[in-house]
């Protein structure tokens, strides 16, 4: 029986990893699709070779093929054109910006090793006993200024830490709990990996335990709409090859932005993505990142024309960044996207705006 072959995915991007992700010297781009493999068709080169031939001579970068003419203005109508074509104010912006805001993104996108290293979850049983105890503050507070809503399992976590306290010294005015990280804990207590809270061990055994990363289209989506991004949970994903596939899941997701729909939780998501993804990608990784920026081009050029109000969100530099020294403009998911994959991905031509 023959095997059903899937269609380009993360799923069968690895296979084709050996071909080369060299910069084209004439066009600038590295490859976005592998041809090297036995089982591309021979005539999809045939015409690809065509293509790139037309190309070269369009450019005159081809001596063998007469470069393609453009037919000049009349001399005595030239007063009646403009010397260079009128680009939209957005798009000269753009331009304008590109490039310090690639500053700002790779600055700290060198951060990210050291970030990694210290952001590392490895409890110690005096770190977890310490957390434990600034966590039953928080609960005991959050209860009496009626910010969350008491049931069963929420009374019995406060009954297990009733009892619960550390060395004087243990204690330090200096330290604050993570609100972000005790809200997400105290949602955490009503699903089912807290069922079975009975002692103070169990409850230590899973926070030290991560929660299980989604595994399709739905789960991350529900995920990334309800969590904020950290190193430590990029990390997580960059050592179960999920960063990439994120990614992909991205090319459906930043179609929200311009519909002001989970604006700031998808743009952050996208600004992590691009700072864990590996600077060098084997060419069918980098032909998702083209996908990804062909359809943030597509909303920003969308942009241009609409009428609707559109977010005012902007990215910032997240929790535990140093703020970068490159001093930029406001700067919006889609317009990171499309500079991160056009000029550290070889995917130069989504920022030519000839003829828009």
């Amino acid at each position: 029986m023959g095997k059903k072959t899937s269609g380009k995915s993360y799923r069968n991007s690895k296979h084709d990893a050996q071909e080369s992700q060299s910069i084209d010297l004439i066009f600038g781009q590295s490859r976005a699709f592998a041809l090297e493999g036995s089982l591309v068709n021979p005539e999809v080169k045939k015409y690809l070779t065509s293509v790139r031939a037309q190309a070269l001579s369009t450019l005159g970068a081809n001596p063998s093929i007469a470069s393609v003419q453009r037919p000049s203005r009349p001399k005595e109508n030239q007063g009646l054109y403009d010397e260079e074509p009128v680009v939209n104010q957005k798009l000269t912006s753009f331009d304008k910006n590109c490039e310090a805001w690639l500053s700002w993104f790779k600055q700290m996108k060198q951060e990210t090793e050291e970030i990694e290293r210290q952001s590392s979850q490895n409890y110690t049983p005096e770190s977890l006993n310490l957390l434990l105890f600034y966590f039953k503050k928080y609960l005991q507070e959050a209860v009496k200024n009626g910010s969350i809503d008491t049931n069963e399992k929420i009374t019995r976590v406060l009954e297990l830490l009733q009892s619960h306290s550390v060395e004087e010294d243990a204690e330090s005015e200096a330290l604050e709990i993570d609100e972000e990280w005790a809200s997400t804990l105290i949602a955490q207590l009503n699903t089912k990996r807290f069922h079975n809270i009975q002692t103070i061990d169990d409850l230590k055994r899973l926070i030290s335990t991560p929660k299980p990363l989604p595994q399709n289209f739905n789960s991350w989506h529900n995920f990334i709409t309800r969590t904020e991004p950290t190193p430590a949970l990029l990390q997580r994903m960059k050592n179960n090859d999920c960063v990439l596939r994120v990614a992909s899941y991205l090319i459906q997701w930043v179609g929200d932005i311009p519909k002001n729909k989970n604006v700031d939780k998808i743009s952050q998501w996208t600004l992590f993505v691009l700072l864990y993804l590996e600077n060098n990608l084997p060419a069918p990784d980098v032909s998702i990142l083209r996908d990804l920026g062909k359809k943030a081009r597509q909303c920003k050029l969308k942009t241009l024309t609409s009428t609707a109000t559109l977010s005012s969100y902007h990215l910032g530099v997240p929790v535990g960044f140093c703020e970068p020294s490159a001093k930029i403009e406001p700067l919006t998911a889609i317009d990171l996207a499309l500079a991160v994959i056009a000029l550290e991905y070889g995917q130069r031509d989504l920022i030519d705006w000839t003829g828009i």
